[in-house]
């Protein structure tokens, strides 16, 4: 859900499951219990952990990379990431060209609250 929108940022809340059992990935069409990994060319990204418990992803490189338009990039399984444990009140920054993958734990959700900070001179 998108709540506030300008050229040069947007705030929005997502929710990331554990799936149990496996699914099949939106982009790299591959069974994880989470969903994939992304990497944005053109923004920061500023994630306020609201609910749920689990893992963040960071750094690393996929096996397998889907190019998306824009400078999006969706990846998957994520290897030689920092896994940095998350719960409710973190802060956590991600800056462009940074993989990164929420991991919530088993029967877990991660709730968060994601402030998109464009980074590139020029917004299409």
């Amino acid at each position: 859900m998108t709540l506030a929108w300008d050229p040069e940022y947007r705030v929005t809340f997502q929710r990331r499951p554990y799936y149990d059992p496996p699914k099949l990935t939106a982009e790299t069409k591959m069974m994880s219990q989470w969903d994939d990994a992304e990497m944005h060319e053109n923004k920061t990204q500023v994630y306020v952990i609201l609910d749920g418990t689990g893992a963040l992803a960071l750094g690393g490189e996929p096996e397998k990379i889907v190019d998306l338009p824009d400078g999006q990039h969706n990846g998957a399984p994520l290897k030689g990431a920092v896994i940095q444990r998350v719960k409710p009140g973190d802060w956590i920054v991600i800056p462009p060209y940074t993989w990164h993958q929420p991991q919530p734990d088993p029967g877990q959700a991660l709730v968060y609250g994601m402030c998109h900070i464009e980074t590139r001179n020029t917004v299409p």
